[in-house]
This record gives structure tokens, sequence and C-alpha cells, in this order.
């Protein structure tokens, strides 16, 4: 599977402004979803990634 980096960071960018959520220390937020106002927003741990 092949993640588009940019694509996903300019989406994830775009959620975020309208959202404006507080992410907590040492977390990092993921937006999953194929369109901007259907994406769906996970807080992940720093330690889940390898």
């Amino acid at each position: 599977m092949a993640i588009r980096v940019a694509s996903v960071l300019s989406n994830a960018e775009q959620v975020h402004t309208k959202n404006q959520q507080v992410v907590p220390k040492g977390h990092i937020p993921v937006y999953v979803g194929e369109q901007a106002n259907k994406m769906k927003r996970y807080v992940v741990p720093l330690s889940w990634i390898p």
C-alpha cells in the first residue's frame, strides 16, 4: 500500500485548521479518509511508531 505523504499532509493541515484541536505532547494526529470533510481523526502516541 502506497502512501501519498504530500497529499495526506495538505489534507491534514486543512482539517486541523478547521478543528483547531489540541494534541497532547508525545502524540501525533492521524487523519484517515478520502475527503477532507469525511476524515476521521485519531491521536496516536509516538511510542507506537517504530
